[in-house]
């Protein structure tokens, strides 16, 4: 799905309320809307014909990827072309070999430099978002013609906060690690972030790090201090954020780009993750509606939310951020551990509603979802 922005902050909106484009490709004819810009109008779509033309470009790529003119292709990408140009929304369904992601990497290229404004594109998986940035974008860049920025957009969970690391294995162990194992790990990860440059990312750490350790030492919204951190400078999440700035090309997952929504709805324009951007590409879009569901709704489980409480206190192991002397503190943890009693109860409750619903009589899986008017629905 392609979806041209004048404002950003409605992009998501063309899955609802925009008059959307539905193309097979080679059995019908897109949708044309009046040219928004009649220069972009002419120069983006004879652009993208000369490129996927049987002589053009690609046909001269030294590459063990020989190209193979498919008129499938070049059809998509006209109509992706037509859909940027005149501002209005395109599906399409293509079958594996047509060549989806050029298709719509060329004439979004073009657009984003022309339009000075970046366009994101929405994946699903890691494996698809590899591809575009290790295969697609690096072979585009040699034949092209134009200059460009690609940038991979990844959420701040992703990466290291440094703030919170050196506090972890410094003056407050006790608070974020009170075993040695978790403690030893931490330290592990400090001593090779300080002797490898690198983008400071979990997927760059070469060894498996406990989901507990990361937990404690990754960074989070309501955490960060931003510009008021002393490590503000050196800080791995806010120089990518920089550098989606600069891109042309932004590579995000539907996660992050729903996490971006959701702040904008919420009218939190200054904290948004994602730069204004000229135009939205959605691809593998069969994921799009959970993610909207999961990502603009509200989630808790249980485990989930055990979890947040004991990183504030735990009762059994003794850690948590709860630990300081004082009478307030002292009066939270036990707050703390009144909430485990109470969410305890009130999981097991909507686990028994669910099995007296259940009419085979066999556990349902342990999810739901509260509906208006309905009560609890199985998932």
């Amino acid at each position: 799905m392609i979806k041209p922005v004048e404002d950003d902050t409605i992009a998501a909106a063309a899955m609802r309320d925009a008059a959307v484009t539905y193309e097979e490709i080679g059995d019908a004819e897109a949708h044309i809307a009046a040219p928004a810009d009649p220069a972009l109008h002419r120069e983006l779509p004879e652009n993208t014909r000369a490129f996927f033309r049987a002589d053009g470009p690609l046909s001269r790529l030294d590459s063990a990827r020989k190209y193979e003119y498919r008129p499938q292709q070049e059809a998509m990408a006209e109509a992706a072309a037509m859909a940027l140009a005149e501002n209005h929304n395109l599906c399409v369904e293509a079958p594996t070999g047509v060549g989806k992601s050029f298709a719509y990497l060329v004439p979004a290229i073009h657009f984003a430099v022309k339009e000075s404004r970046p366009v994101v594109i929405s994946t699903e998986t890691i494996n698809l978002q590899e591809q575009l940035l290790d295969k697609d974008i690096p072979l585009l860049r040699q034949v092209i013609g134009v200059e460009f920025k690609a940038a991979l957009a990844k959420g701040r969970s992703n990466y290291v906060c440094l703030r919170r690391l050196y506090m972890a294995v410094g003056e407050r162990q006790a608070e974020f690690f009170p075993d040695g194992p978790a403690l030893a790990e931490a330290k592990r990860i400090t001593r090779w972030l300080e002797g490898h440059p690198g983008d400071g990312s979990k997927a760059d750490i070469p060894f498996n790090c406990d989901g507990g350790v990361w937990a404690n030492i990754c960074c989070e919204g309501g955490n960060c201090r931003g510009p008021k951190c002393s490590f503000f400078r050196q800080c791995y999440y806010w120089k990518a954020r920089r550098s989606w700035d600069q891109a042309d090309i932004i590579i995000s997952n539907h996660a992050l780009f729903f996490a971006d929504h959701k702040m904008k709805i919420a009218g939190e324009v200054e904290n948004t993750l994602l730069p204004p951007y000229a135009a939205l590409i959605v691809d593998e879009a069969h994921t799009l509606e959970d993610n909207a569901a999961e990502h603009l709704g509200l989630r808790i489980t249980q485990t989930g939310f055990h979890y947040f409480l004991r990183r504030l206190f735990n009762s059994k192991g003794g850690g948590g951020l709860l630990l300081r002397a004082g009478k307030e503190t002292l009066e939270l943890r036990e707050t703390v551990a009144e909430l485990e009693g109470l969410s305890q109860t009130f999981f097991a409750m909507v686990e028994q509603l669910l099995i007296d619903r259940n009419e085979s009589g066999k556990l349902p899986k342990k999810q739901c979802k509260l509906t208006g008017g309905r009560g609890f629905e199985s998932l």
